[in-house]
């Protein structure tokens, strides 16, 4: 239907060449599959609202593919203009008010396309790694599909006030050390986009601690201690996830379901410095198999502490030095020195 709505000047052959290239050669099972298909879905027989109803896509984005494989060079003001009629048809069912409540249905339908397509824009500002999102009641309070480096890039946001930094997988290259051609390579990041206001990155934070101290996350309750004392707290949200995919007859009756995966996952943060995500991971029929949730990926962080607290411990240390050396009185000088 796209197809054709789009090159309606292209042919029988064109059309069945193109059937050929997108399509499994299992789907079309008839010989004269294409040959049906290309007669009873010209363009000719259906309206531009009822071809876009047919593809699943606005009218309008049909009319302008085409028109724009007519004219490749047409700007914003020439398609406006072009369109100004077809406008009108299309939208010729709101001033058609003995089907006023259809009519609501398809406006407060439009409006939550809408609403969705600014949410998934501002999840991907946060980091969501998805093309698209489930217009769903469980995508509005925020469930939804999503993988484990987007969620420690969301923690990494939470731990830096609000800030989404660039990610880095190598940020320095030392090559030839001591020696007369050696290189260090450094790379050049740019600054960071606010994408959550501080005040509700450090609500959330405060939250994070919660779960672990109060929650599901208490396997780490106490966080992690360093070798002066000193407690480092951790944070964070943990999530199970039975996947199952369930059919269902005509009257509504469940009728059966398969595992598909279970998951189990504990994404974390360690005081105002590190984060990440800990997923334990069953693929297909063999999840079925399985019955742990996420408190098995926060006892494996739990085991992963003990690896982790040098490296903590090192940077703790190092971040602690400046401060140190700022309360150090410096050494009064002579004013002569002090004048120059």
């Amino acid at each position: 239907m796209t197809y054709r709505s789009v090159r309606p000047q292209s042919g029988l052959n064109e059309f069945t060449a193109f059937l050929k290239r997108h399509f499994p050669a299992n789907v079309l099972v008839k010989k004269n599959d294409p040959a049906e298909l290309y007669e009873k879905y010209g363009p000719d027989k259906f309206n531009l609202a009822d071809r876009g109803y047919l593809a699943h896509v606005h009218p309008l984005e049909l009319w302008m593919l085409n028109y724009r494989e007519q004219h490749p060079q047409a700007d914003l003001k020439e398609l406006a203009a072009a369109s100004t009629q077809l406008r009108q048809d299309v939208y010729w069912w709101l001033f058609r008010s003995h089907y006023k409540h259809q009519q609501d249905i398809r406006i407060r339908t439009q409006m939550e396309e809408a609403a969705f397509r600014e949410i998934h824009q501002a999840w991907k500002r946060q980091g969501y790694p998805f093309d698209s999102l489930v217009p769903s009641y469980a995508t509005t309070i925020g469930v939804s599909g999503d993988t484990p480096a987007a969620l420690a890039d969301l923690m990494g946001i939470l731990v830096n006030d609000g800030v989404r930094n660039p990610t880095l997988k190598i940020e320095r290259l030392h090559f030839g050390k001591d020696t007369p051609t050696e290189t260090v390579l450094g790379r050049q990041t740019g600054a960071g986009q606010q994408v959550i206001a501080p005040e509700i990155a450090a609500l959330v934070r405060q939250q994070l601690i919660g779960v672990v101290e109060n929650g599901t996350g208490r396997r780490m309750h106490g966080g992690i201690t360093m070798p002066g004392g000193r407690m480092i707290p951790v944070g964070g949200k943990t999530g199970t996830g039975d996947n199952r995919l369930e059919s269902f007859s005509a009257n509504g009756r469940g009728i059966g379901d398969r595992a598909v995966s279970r998951t189990a996952t504990f994404v974390f943060m360690i005081g105002d410095r590190f984060n990440g995500t800990v997923l334990a991971y069953v693929p297909g029929s063999k999840a079925a198999s399985y019955k742990f949730t996420s408190a098995l990926a926060v006892q494996i962080f739990k085991d992963l502490a003990p690896k982790l607290e040098p490296l903590i411990a090192r940077e703790d240390e190092q971040r602690a030095a400046p401060a140190l050396l700022s309360r150090i009185e410096r050494p009064k000088l002579p004013s002569s020195i002090q004048s120059h």
